[in-house]
């Protein structure tokens, strides 16, 4: 069972704009990638097969022109990279595994397009998506500060199909090339779409901001400014990976045409 509250000082729990309908919904994903290991000598014969596995947030933001039941997925960079993580001195790494549930709770295997380490943006692959699964638009201009934005997320890998959890916030302005959000953001939350009051898409979660300081012993500790406080990849962000992508697409249309026209001409 888990329970999530929230400081209603900031936000408020599980509030979707006015206008409900223009609220893409099923463009949600909650992303999953397991990493393979098997240990190098064990009493059992074969050792036995452990995962560990890496969840995120992420949302449908294109569909193929190639090929409609084929979609584009947003997430972040940094569960994308946890794809290369090394296996223990004492075990072998034997693969990795995407996939994600859409906002109805099926399962889809996904696999991985590209990234950007700057921008914490990753795109993955999924190659089932049904007619009922919604695309996540993106805004053209950012809103004001001050006004509310809205996500769905999977904070802390908690997800519940056809009940993902929505949160709201405020805008707060921009912080260098990225946004500021005050919304709940917990590990989980990472590639989550942020919403206008309109329903487009204005960023990404990617992190929570951080700060320094020094203890009575002169050590450096991390720790997070609030769990109400969120980074987000800015829109122009989100434009570039959606490009790449499309450019990538576009290949995949030419050489599926080409394919098609030599076989009729066989």
């Amino acid at each position: 069972m888990f329970n999530f509250s929230c400081s209603h000082q900031v936000i408020s729990c599980v509030t979707t704009p006015d206008d409900a309908s223009t609220f893409p919904l099923t463009s949600f994903m909650y992303a999953e990638l397991d990493n393979y290991i098997m240990l190098k000598e064990c009493k059992e014969v074969p050792c036995p097969i452990a995962v560990s596995t890496s969840y995120a947030s992420g949302f449908l933001a294109l569909k193929s022109s190639a090929d409609r039941s084929m979609g584009y997925v947003i997430t972040a960079h940094h569960f994308c990279k946890a794809r290369l993580n090394e296996a223990p001195p004492n075990a072998d790494k034997l693969g990795h595994q995407f996939h994600v549930y859409d906002y109805f709770g099926r399962k889809h295997h996904a696999e991985y397009l590209l990234s950007d380490e700057t921008t914490d943006v990753c795109v993955l692959i999924i190659k089932d998506v049904t007619e009922d699964l919604a695309i996540a638009k993106l805004a053209l201009t950012l809103p004001k500060k001050g006004s509310r934005v809205y996500t769905i997320s999977a904070p802390n890998g908690y997800f519940s199909p056809e009940a993902g959890l929505i949160f709201e916030g405020l805008y707060s302005g921009t912080l260098g090339a990225e946004l500021l959000m005050t919304i709940p953001t917990e590990s989980g939350s990472s590639g989550s779409p942020i919403f206008n009051q309109d329903g487009l898409v204005i960023g990404m979660t990617t992190s929570i901001p951080m700060r320094k300081h020094k203890t009575e012993n002169n050590e450096t500790v991390i720790e997070k400014i609030s769990s109400s406080v969120c980074i987000s990849a800015s829109l122009y962000s989100l434009v570039s990976a959606l490009n790449a992508a499309s450019e990538i697409d576009d290949l995949i249309r030419v050489s599926a045409t080409s394919t098609k026209s030599e076989s009729h001409t066989r």
